[in-house]
């Protein structure tokens, strides 16, 4: 075995389980090994090399050639390499990184059943375990030479449409300021977004009474493709132009807008459309959401005047929010960028993780940014465990850290580039302890972060944590126990809701999830076809992050979140989980004030109130 996976694996040993499981009387012997059902073996890859398709063997016409030949049989073949030998290898078949990350497994399986004569079905392979969580197996591309895999390639493809995008910005002509820096904040661009999204032609979407949807279906939905919009930050060079008036500004900046959308389409030729916030960028088959970000507008928003002439600085949370997306979350994205490049499966285990969170309807109370930093911590903290080297063991650490960190008196503090010092961390720790009732029950900070815990500001409370743990410890053994004793299991358990704890549940038209092909349970029997992005077909804008559910699901919010707790699983969810809050069925006193979604439990003087939740 050590022979096969040579400088792929760091590390490969055998786990004896004579002892382990089984029990035997004092005056027996102990049971023999070949009565074990199955052997353990852990491997500690070894990612400089794991990930190399071709094995280089001796040099042709040796001895150590003709061994080697012997050894691998068929597998082996001549090659030239750069330096001119001629070599015996080894080529592995594999175009897309997850299929890169099995050939470990499928140079032992190679050894099962080419040497040992053993049938591969008798050997369990956990590394990939929870690939097809992240996989859509329903897409077929038109063009054979497109996987989807994991997706992971096509992270790659979009880093690179927006530096061509970031090309074209910089050097626009003709514009009042001219653009410094783009910056992405965007979890596509930090390669942990769950689906990356596909190039698309825009097409019809526009009429959505026609069979319009995300990857022309062939299956009854009403609503148009989902476009979602990539968001970037541009910064603009130094003027002491612009107004210092807060509304002035904002109008200053969406004429700046028009302008940057005639440019593109006069210098480029993309459709744009420009917003008071925002400009939308439609490009290679994205809509990437151009927001610019001003220091400015943030002194402005902090600051009044007042009735004497002074100029005074207040608290505003609209800056705070700014702030966080004009300075700290490019500087977060980056971070992770840089990490996702380093550690190959950092990526796709966050993937994992928010896809369980997603999938157990609690998305919502907790924030993307504080999975990816506490993922962030596990691959920049593994101690006493070595990087993870495979998405399994990463999102089983992952859960790990979820059950065994003491949230209620120890925050996760995130060190991205190692620089945080140890002044600056106790100073964190000692503000956190003071104000710890003013946060929430998770307390996730990086060393970027402004305000203390920027992503767990408000969520997950105690009782919304407290389920996360219960769901983490359950979903840890049923893994843990599937690889260490082989027990068997649906892997769709794990990512699977229990909708029995719920007061209400809603049920969601299909026709009206923009994509329900990400759903855990959807049917394997409907194939999709995917159209290459055809940059010669005359485009119009498309609809920008039409989503019915998720607009349904904000009015609700803000309707009823004073009554009620609302969850839902993004990822093609097709029902909405409602608690109703305890204080809800407490009578109170009739009053004006709380007439609003209430009834009278009776019709005789001083009568309290009741809320009303029929």
């Amino acid at each position: 075995m050590k022979r096969v996976v040579g400088k792929r694996v760091s590390l490969l040993q055998h786990k004896s389980r004579s002892y382990e499981t089984h029990e035997w009387a004092v005056n027996k012997l102990p049971p023999h090994p070949n009565d074990i059902p199955f052997l353990t073996f852990g491997l500690l890859i070894n990612e400089e090399y794991a990930y190399n398709t071709i094995e280089r063997g001796p040099e042709a016409d040796t001895e150590e050639a003709k061994d080697f030949k012997d050894f691998w049989g068929s597998k082996s073949e001549l090659r030239r390499f750069q330096d001119n030998s001629i070599c015996e290898a080894v080529y592995w078949t594999a175009k897309t990184l997850s299929q890169k990350r099995q050939i470990v497994s499928e140079a032992l399986e190679f050894i099962l059943i080419n040497i040992l004569d053993i049938d591969s079905t008798a050997m369990l392979s956990t590394g990939a375990l929870l690939n097809p969580m992240v996989e859509l197996k329903n897409l077929k591309f038109d063009d054979k030479n497109v996987m989807y895999g994991t997706g992971e390639e096509f992270f790659i493809s979009l880093s690179h449409k927006l530096d061509s995008l970031s090309k074209k910005l910089r050097s626009l002509e003709g514009l009042p300021l001219t653009v410094t820096h783009v910056q992405s904040i965007d979890p596509v661009f930090r390669a942990t977004e769950v689906f990356p999204p596909l190039a698309m032609n825009s097409g019809k979407s526009y009429n959505v009474l026609k069979n319009c949807n995300a990857f022309d279906l062939l299956i009854d939905q009403r609503v148009p493709k989902y476009f979602k919009p990539l968001k970037v930050i541009i910064q603009l060079e130094g003027s002491g132009k612009w107004p210092d008036n807060v509304q002035a500004f904002r109008r200053v900046r969406a004429s700046f807008h028009i302008e940057l959308a005639k440019r593109l389409s006069k210098q480029y030729g993309l459709v744009s459309h420009p917003g008071v916030d925002y400009v939308d960028v439609y490009d290679t088959g994205h809509v990437f959401r151009v927001i610019i970000g001003s220091h400015k507008e943030l002194v402005l928003l902090r600051q009044i005047q007042t009735p004497d002439g002074l100029v005074k600085r207040v608290d505003s949370e609209v800056a705070d929010r700014l702030e966080t997306t004009y300075e700290v979350i490019p500087k977060i994205n980056g971070a992770l960028n840089a990490l996702s490049r380093r550690c190959l499966c950092y990526g796709i285990s966050c993937r994992l993780a928010k896809r369980w969170i997603g999938s157990q309807m609690l998305a919502h109370y907790l924030d993307d940014m504080a999975v990816d930093l506490i993922v962030a911590h596990i691959f920049l903290n593994p101690n006493p465990y070595t990087v993870p080297n495979s998405p399994t063991v990463g999102f089983i650490r992952f859960l790990s850290l979820i059950c065994d960190h003491n949230w209620k008196i120890t925050p996760l503090i995130v060190d991205l580039n190692g620089d945080l010092e140890e002044g600056v961390v106790t100073d964190m720790n000692a503000k956190f302890m003071k104000n710890r009732s003013k946060y929430a029950a998770m307390f996730v900070t990086s060393g970027y972060d402004k305000r203390l815990s920027e992503w767990t500001h408000r969520w997950p409370d105690a009782v919304v944590l407290n389920r996360i743990q219960v769901l983490a410890t359950a979903a840890k053994q049923a893994l843990e126990g599937h690889m260490r004793d082989g027990i068997d299991f649906d892997i769709k358990s794990i990512f699977r809701p229990d909708l029995d704890i719920y007061d209400v549940i809603i049920r969601l038209k299909s026709d009206q999830i923009v994509n329900q092909i990400q759903a855990v349970d959807f049917p394997q029997k409907f194939e999709f076809a995917v159209k290459t992005f055809d940059p010669e077909v005359n485009e119009l804008l498309p609809i920008v992050a039409f989503d019915p559910i998720d607009a349904y699901l904000r009015q609700l919010r803000d309707t009823y979140e004073e009554f009620a707790l609302f969850f839902y699983d993004r990822f093609g969810g097709r029902e909405i989980g409602v608690l109703w809050r305890p204080e809800v069925f407490k009578s109170q006193p009739f009053s004006m004030s709380t007439a609003l979604k209430c009834g009278l439990l009776s019709s005789t003087a001083g009568a309290d109130g009741v809320q009303n939740v029929a």
